[in-house]
């Protein structure tokens, strides 16, 4: 996108319901199973697997308020930079042998996921590049009330912010997952 062109501006509303923050569940799959994706004013309306794709995509389950996504802007116009970070990180509880291989693989795999948040909206992340593991710690804590669990961030850069999905394209995302 021309940064310097002129842009059809639209206005903005007000919001006056509620809105929480955090993300509700998180579908995974490898960014070679996605032949094509079709975006229209920022919404996903149509995808294309390829066919040697998994045929379900991965869930990612996870405790309430241990799981986020952000997008952060990078503007420069002295060196004509403009882009967008988003980030996905997540805390797995109670470290084990079955997740340490499930997050092994996550933070070695080249992804693309849909996330939806705590207001039913669901949004693609590593559409124009994909996710790659940008950070993972694990750790057992000191006191008691510590946690004991794996925190892996996936991130990647994009050109654009992140778009919203449609019910079409979110049903070929999945498969045969159920969320």
């Amino acid at each position: 996108m021309a940064y310097c062109a002129p842009q059809t501006l639209t206005d903005i509303n007000a919001e006056c319901g509620a809105s929480m923050g955090g993300v509700r569940i998180a579908t995974v799959r490898n960014r070679a199973d996605i032949e094509s994706i079709t975006v229209v004013d920022g919404e996903v309306t149509a995808m294309t697997l390829a066919a040697s794709a998994a045929e379900d995509a991965t869930v990612l389950s996870f405790r309430d308020q241990t799981c986020q996504l952000s997008s952060e802007g990078t503007i420069d116009d002295v060196q004509g930079v403009h882009f967008y970070t988003h980030t996905l990180a997540f805390r797995f509880p109670r470290m084990s042998a079955s997740k340490r291989m499930s997050i092994h693989a996550l933070t070695h795999a080249e992804t693309i996921a849909v996330v939806k948040d705590n207001n039913g909206t669901y949004w693609l992340v590593g559409n124009e590049a994909p996710l790659r593991a940008s950070a993972v710690t694990a750790g057992t804590g000191t006191a008691f009330t510590d946690p004991n669990e794996y925190v892996p961030t996936l991130s990647c850069v994009s050109p654009e912010l992140l778009c919203t999905v449609s019910a079409a394209a979110l049903q070929t995302f999945l498969g045969g997952a159920t969320l």
